[in-house]
Formats: structure tokens, C-alpha cells, sequence
């Protein structure tokens, strides 16, 4: 009997220790599910979250694209310039005019048994004139001077014109792609 008694009480020893690892098993399974739970929650939350960021990201895209591109660009510079000018043309002068003469010449006459003397002759006399002179110009003209530059360039594009434009749609299309992706996954 005492063989039994003793069997008895290591029984109920292993049963107690039996249920005691049972409870704690199910302690520990009842507070992972509340974790995994928590987890999911969090989860889901992200993914609400991650979904409105692409959303706005994709939004903010499209904005880009129906926006411009402006700035000035500002020029204040000094352009030497150095070069010649050739200058090859034909000027035609009108001349009318009178030129008169009144002056008196002493011309040496030589008189046969005389000799040489001195003769006193009085020239009075109107020469019209009426031409043309022709009067080539042929010129080469150098030319050195510093020309200042002082410019406002406005920049004004359309974004949606530009080569980048394509690579917006295509971004906006990988966000839209993964924001109906997130959307759709359901967290059981």
C-alpha cells in the first residue's frame, strides 16, 4: 500500500505539473495571439498610411505636370569686338561752278634788235564748269570697342511639354500601381 500511495501522489504530482504546463502554454498562446493582433492592427495602420502617401505623392505628380518652370536669368557682361570693316564704293561729285581769273602775268618777250623784256599781260577770264567727278572710296576700317550687355532673360516652360513630363506618368503610374496593390491586400 505504501508502493501505492506513493504512486498515487507522484501521479497527482505529474498532473498538477501537467496542468501547470498546459495553463502556461495557454498563457503564453492567448498573449502571442493578442501580440500578433496588436501587430496586424499596426499593420494595417501602415498600410492606411503608405497608401495616403502615394496617393499624395501621385497627386503632387500631377500637379508638376500642369505647372511651369519660371526663372530670369540675368546677362551683365562686356563683348569685346574686334574686326575691320573693308569699304569699297564710288562717290560721284556734281561740280557747277565759274572759276574766275583776274591776274596779270609778266612773260618774257624777246624783241628782234632789242633784246629780251619783260611784258606785263592781264589775263581776265570766267571758265565755266559743269561735271562730274567720280571719287572711289576704298577703305579698309578698323573697328575696337567693348559693347556692355546688360539683359533680363525670362525662362518660362511648361513642364508637361518637356522630355520629363513622360517620366512623371510614369512614376505616377508605378504610385498609383502600389497604392491599388496596398489597397486591395486585407489583413486578416
Amino acid at each position: 500500500m505504501k508502493g501505492k500511495a506513493i504512486g498515487t501522489i507522484l501521479l497527482w504530482v505529474f498532473t498538477g505539473l501537467l496542468a501547470g504546463s498546459n495553463l502556461t502554454t495557454f498563457y503564453l498562446l492567448v498573449s502571442a495571439n493578442q501580440a500578433l493582433k496588436d501587430a496586424l492592427v499596426q499593420v494595417d495602420n501602415l498600410k492606411e498610411q503608405t497608401t495616403a502617401a502615394l496617393d499624395a505623392m501621385s497627386a503632387e505628380l500631377e500637379g508638376m505636370k500642369n505647372g511651369t518652370f519660371d526663372y530670369t536669368v540675368n546677362i551683365e557682361e562686356e563683348i569685346p569686338i574686334n574686326t575691320e570693316i573693308p569699304v569699297d564704293f564710288v562717290v560721284q561729285v556734281p561740280i557747277n561752278t565759274v572759276i574766275s581769273i583776274n591776274q596779270t602775268v609778266t612773260v618774257p618777250v624777246t624783241i628782234p634788235l632789242y633784246g629780251q623784256t619783260n611784258a606785263s599781260v592781264p589775263i581776265i577770264a570766267s571758265i565755266p564748269v559743269n561735271m562730274t567727278v567720280s571719287v572711289p572710296v576704298q577703305q579698309v576700317i578698323p573697328v575696337s570697342a567693348t559693347a556692355p550687355v546688360s539683359l533680363s532673360v525670362p525662362i518660362n516652360l511648361k513642364i508637361g511639354e518637356m522630355t520629363i513630363a513622360q517620366n512623371m506618368t510614369n512614376i505616377q503610374a508605378v504610385l498609383d500601381g502600389l497604392s491599388l496593390y496596398l489597397g486591395g491586400l486585407t489583413i486578416p
